[in-house]
């Protein structure tokens, strides 16, 4: 039964797209070819990063983080200047050492992860 009737019957309609069989009529079967399955792809084995590799793009982070944190005028009397570009950047560099801490909290996690890793092949 087509899957349009079921549902009026009350039952829950598939969530699948229809199938192109559904569209052929059985006198019509010999004139039509249907397309071959797509071939399986093969699983690629997972490519871990090394712990090493990951300290490595977590300085780059805390180097980026550092910079914007203590990025600044030289002169100290000049930091109490609030005018609103001082603000908008403010708001900003905040977002950005938020953001890049989260990178670099999640990168330690990793790391930790990927010594354990490397421990167990030993």
């Amino acid at each position: 039964m087509a899957p349009r009737i079921e549902h009026a019957k009350g039952k829950p309609l598939q969530p699948y797209p229809p199938l192109l069989e559904w569209f052929i009529l059985p006198t019509d079967e010999q004139f039509v070819e249907l397309p071959a399955p797509a071939p399986k792809r093969t699983p690629q084995p997972r490519r871990y990063r090394s712990s090493a590799e990951l300290r490595a793009a977590r300085d780059v982070l805390i180097e980026r983080r550092d910079a914007i944190m203590f990025d600044g005028p030289a002169d100290r009397a000049a930091a109490n200047v609030s005018t609103p570009a001082r603000w908008k950047k403010l708001e900003r560099d905040i977002a950005a050492v938020a953001k890049l801490s989260t990178r670099i909290q999640r990168l330690d996690y990793r790391i930790r992860d990927a010594e354990a890793r490397e421990r167990q092949q030993r």
